[in-house]
């Protein structure tokens, strides 16, 4: 990077070439979390996290077992629940 597009944290040292990074790094100095669950009191850094939060909320079971009926909210329990049943 040339010293001109180096980007430059205000609270502290860091530096990055990309304001994404910038973003994402200024958010670390902040005390409240930016995205909260509008059911609960759960709160994160970023709207993915959160997406995957909301799910316990609704009763959409998007992640389907291949080899029985088994179903689940989230990914990793249905990875758990293959390697438990199915291995």
């Amino acid at each position: 990077h040339s010293m001109e597009n180096t980007l430059k944290c205000p609270e502290c040292e860091f530096q990055c070439g990309n304001k994404t990074s910038l973003r994402h790094h200024i958010r670390t100095h902040q005390p409240e979390q930016p995205v909260k669950c509008s059911e609960c009191s759960y709160s994160c850094s970023n709207r993915a996290a959160l997406k995957v939060h909301e799910r316990i909320h609704c009763n959409d079971r998007p992640f389907k077992c291949e080899f029985c009926s088994f179903d689940t909210k989230q990914r990793s329990n249905l990875t758990t629940h293959v390697r438990k049943a199915h291995s």
